[in-house]
């Protein structure tokens, strides 16, 4: 068992820093005062498991108000597929 679990996660991936979030990513690096990471869905995976946590990764797709790709269910599903003790998914769709 996990010693936490993160139950809001987006990914750490290229998928959602750099596409999904597009032009949105370099206004939240400025916010926030710190550089995003960008990690394959393995290292990302590593992050997790040196935390002992369990992340809950949510789906993304804002295409229709952003034409920004979205980050898929399909993409999530597999994430946890390949590392089902650091991840579990979660759908998210804009309203």
């Amino acid at each position: 068992m996990p010693r936490a679990i993160d139950v809001h996660v987006h990914p750490s991936t290229p998928e959602y820093v750099d596409g999904a979030m597009g032009h949105f990513g370099p206004a939240c690096e400025a916010y926030f005062r710190t550089r995003l990471p960008r990690h394959r869905v393995d290292e990302m995976a590593d992050v997790f498991r040196r935390a002992d946590v369990l992340g809950v990764l949510l789906a993304w797709d804002a295409q229709t108000n952003t034409g920004l790709p979205p980050v898929t269910n399909d993409f999530v599903a597999q994430c946890v597929r390949d590392h089902p003790t650091r991840s579990s998914g979660s759908r998210r769709s804009t309203p």
